[in-house]
């Protein structure tokens, strides 16, 4: 069932791109289809052009996830603290800290 969903979302998006009609459930697109060098290299662009709608946690919390897939533990780590900043009472974002610290610290081993 799964499967079949996933593919209908897929073939959704393919017939119509405007699907995702902000930047976030752009990433959310892109994030489900494991497209997450385009996702980094979408949000670096947009924060070169100056996007000053770029001022979300949960924004900075898919691109870190995105940054953990692609092996970029540090650039992970920049996004989650600025991330802590624009939310600092929410625990999601101390629980993915812990994780790409993990993961850097494993990298090193």
């Amino acid at each position: 069932m799964m499967k079949e969903s996933t593919n209908d979302f897929q073939a959704a998006f393919e017939l119509n791109a405007g699907i995702a009609q902000t930047f976030v459930q752009r990433v959310l697109v892109l994030s489900f289809k494991k497209q997450y060098k385009q996702i980094i290299e979408e949000f670096e662009d947009r924060l070169s052009k100056g996007d000053n709608k770029l001022n979300s946690s949960s924004l900075y919390m898919l691109i870190a996830k995105a940054r953990n897939k692609c092996g970029d533990f540090s650039g992970a780590l920049k996004d989650l603290e600025f991330a802590y900043k624009l939310s600092p009472t929410d625990y999601k974002i101390l629980l993915q800290l812990g994780i790409s610290l993990e993961r850097k610290d494993r990298r090193k081993e």
